[in-house]
């Protein structure tokens, strides 16, 4: 599943503080030039969960 944000580094900083275990720290470069991050499925539910922002122009 994934979602859409405005800052990524932004939400992953604000889900680790909240608990939420994080497999990518940081964004990296995913398909289609989107920044990526994923956060691990012990903390989803079960549910690989990536976060998705579209880098600056």
């Amino acid at each position: 599943m994934a979602f859409a944000v405005d800052n990524l580094q932004k939400s992953l900083d604000e889900a680790a503080e909240n608990g939420v275990k994080l497999i990518d720290q940081t964004p990296r470069k995913g398909a289609e030039g989107l920044n990526i991050a994923f956060m691990h499925p012990k903390s989803t539910f079960g549910v690989l969960t990536e976060l998705c922002e579209h880098p600056e122009e």
